[in-house]
């Protein structure tokens, strides 16, 4: 992949940089919109995460493998709880 092809990337970095980003998912079906969900949450408080996202955390012990992690927030926050083995 191209960084030009990159567009989840693009929505996370623009996001970082203050710049207003919103990320747009294209279905195997071909349809094509804006998700609920924007790049600020990857970037959230963990007091600001979903309900179900801070309460999915407090079973995590041992080694935990984030596949998929965006910017790496539920294991920086395991982490930081000493929850995760490193």
């Amino acid at each position: 992949m191209r960084v030009a092809q990159d567009a989840y990337g693009h929505s996370i970095c623009g996001y970082f940089n203050g710049r207003q980003a919103y990320e747009v998912i294209e279905q195997s079906d071909g349809l094509i919109h804006p998700s609920e969900v924007t790049p600020k949450l990857y970037f959230a408080k963990f007091e600001d995460w979903p309900e179900v996202e801070r309460k999915a955390n407090g079973y995590a012990r041992g080694r935990v493998l984030d596949v998929g992690c965006g910017t790496g927030r539920v294991a920086l926050y395991l982490q930081d709880q000493k929850k995760l083995e490193v």
